[in-house]
């Protein structure tokens, strides 16, 4: 469900699917794809993506 509108460039769904993978919730984890969800993300501006970066 994530995914779908992560992939139409939903930016609350692209975030959700970061944090997914970066927590392996419903998903592997995979630290990797966590960032580039972030970094996509945080390039469309969302702040918590970029804190997320951050830390």
């Amino acid at each position: 469900m994530f995914q779908k509108a992560a992939n139409q460039k939903y930016s609350d769904a692209q975030f959700n699917f970061s944090v997914m993978y970066d927590n392996g919730v419903g998903i592997d984890q995979n630290y990797e794809k966590a960032i580039e969800w972030y970094l996509l993300t945080a390039d469309n501006g969302d702040f918590d993506a970029q804190n997320n970066l951050g830390t």
